[in-house]
C-alpha cells in the first residue's frame, strides 16, 4: 500500500522538531512493516517563526495531484492537508500539538499567527477520515476544541527505536564523573518552562553548589534565555548549547544526573521517552500528557505546581540521593520499552487498511 506523508516541515530538519522526529519514525517503522512510503515535504524551513508559518501555508497551497500519485492513504501532521482537493486518497491527521491549546501561551505576532494555523489545522481535523493523537490528552483536546467526534479520533503514541538508542548511547561520550548534571532537552518555546527551569536551579546551587544544567534547543526564546542566563547567579554553572542533531542527543543524555523539562503543555513528548531510555529519572509538571508518559514516583517526580520551589525540591532530592535516581531511571527504561515504533506502524498500517 502507497502511503504519502505530508509535512510542511522539512523532514530531516531540527526545527519542528517533533513533528521531524515523528515523520522519520512513522516513515521508517511503516516502510520496515511492508508499506510503500513517501514523505513529501518541502526541501528546507525557512528563518523565522512567521515567515517560516507562511511557507509552510504556501507549501499546502502549491501541492499537485502528482505529490500524490497512487497513494492509498494521505497522513498529514497538523494542519497539512487543509487545501487538498476533495475526492482524493482518504486523509488521516496526525495531530501531535494541538495548535488551538498552545496558543494560549504565545503573545503578539507569533500568536496572531499561531490562531491563524490553529483554523487550518481544524478544518484539517474536520475533514480527516480519521485523527491520530499520540495521548489521550491529545485525543480529547482535539475533540474539544476542534469539533471531531470521538470515534474519529484514535490514540496511537510515538515510538522510540531501543535498539538504535543503545547503539548511539554506546558511541557517545563517556559520562564525566561524579557530575551532579541536570539535563533539559526543548525547542525554546514559552510553554516548554525554561523560565521555571532557571528559577527552580536557582534553589538547587544554594543545596548542591557542585550542580550543573545543561541546556539543548533553540527556538523563539533565544535572546531571552541568552540574557537570562547571563544574569543567573549560578551562570557559571549553566551551559546552553543551542540545537544540536539528533545523533549528538544521546552524548547530553548519558553525562546527565536528571532530565528536567518542566514544560506547561505536552501532547506526548519525545525527550520524556529519550530520558526513560537513556535510563534517566525525569522531574517534570503533573499536568497536560506527562503523567501519561512519565509516571509520577515511578519513573520520575512531577511538580504539582508551577513553583520553582517545589521543582527545585525534587531536583535536590534526586541529586542527593543518585540511588533513588538510579530506581526511577531504570523504571523509566523498562516504560520506555513499552513505546515502540513497530507497535506505531502496526497501528497506522491497521487503520490505513480499514479506511482505505
Amino acid at each position: 500500500m502507497r502511503v504519502v506523508l505530508l509535512t510542511s516541515w522539512h523532514a530531516a530538519g531540527t526545527a519542528g522538531s517533533g513533528v521531524a522526529a515523528s515523520v522519520r519514525g512513522c516513515r521508517d517503522a511503516l516502510r520496515a512493516v511492508g508499506e510503500d512510503v513517501r514523505v513529501v515535504c518541502p526541501e528546507r524551513d525557512r528563518a523565522g517563526y512567521i515567515r517560516n508559518a507562511v511557507a509552510r501555508i504556501a507549501f499546502n497551497h502549491r501541492l499537485r495531484p502528482l505529490d500524490l500519485a497512487g497513494a492509498a492513504v494521505v497522513a498529514g501532521f497538523d494542519f497539512d492537508g487543509f487545501a487538498l482537493p476533495r475526492g482524493g486518497p482518504p486523509l488521516v491527521q496526525v495531530n501531535g500539538g494541538v495548535l488551538a491549546d498552545i496558543v494560549r501561551f504565545e503573545r503578539g505576532p507569533v500568536r496572531w499567527t499561531l490562531v491563524q494555523l490553529a483554523q487550518l489545522e481544524g478544518r484539517t481535523a474536520r475533514r480527516a477520515a480519521v485523527v491520530v493523537a499520540p495521548s489521550r490528552f491529545a485525543a480529547a483536546t482535539v475533540a474539544r476544541l476542534y469539533g471531531v467526534p470521538a470515534g474519529r479520533i484514535e490514540v496511537v503514541p510515538f515510538g522510540i527505536d531501543l535498539a538504535d538508542w543503545d547503539l548511539k548511547l554506546q558511541a557517545a561520550l563517556p559520562a564525566e564523573a561524579n557530575e551532579p548534571v541536570i539535563l533539559c532537552v526543548a525547542r525554546l518555546y514559552p510553554r516548554k518552562g525554561l523560565d521555571l527551569l532557571l528559577a527552580a536551579f536557582a534553589h538547587v546551587i544554594r543545596e548542591v553548589p557542585a550542580a550543573r544544567l545543561e541546556i539543548v534547543g533553540a527556538g523563539l526564546l533565544d535572546r531571552w534565555l541568552a540574557a537570562a542566563i547571563a544574569a543567573h547567579p549560578g551562570r557559571g554553572r549553566i551551559a546552553w548549547y543551542g540545537d544540536q542533531p539528533p545523533d549528538a542527543l544521546p552524548t547530553f543524555y548519558r553525562r546527565a544526573a536528571v532530565f528536567c523539562l518542566p514544560s506547561r503543555h505536552e501532547t506526548f513528548g519525545f525527550a520524556f521517552l529519550e530520558a526513560m531510555a537513556s535510563a534517566r529519572p525525569v522531574v517534570s509538571l503533573d499536568t497536560t500528557a506527562i503523567p501519561e508518559m512519565v509516571r509520577d514516583g515511578e519513573t520520575g517526580l512531577l511538580a504539582r505546581r508551577e513553583d520553582p520551589g517545589e521543582l527545585g525540591a525534587l531536583l535536590v532530592r534526586l541529586l542527593r540521593d543518585p540511588a533513588e535516581a538510579r530506581v526511577l531511571g531504570a523504571a523509566g527504561r523498562v516504560r520506555a520499552a513499552g513505546f515502540s515504533w513497530t507497535q506505531t506502524a502496526q497501528s497506522l498500517q491497521t487503520l490505513f487498511r480499514r479506511i482505505s
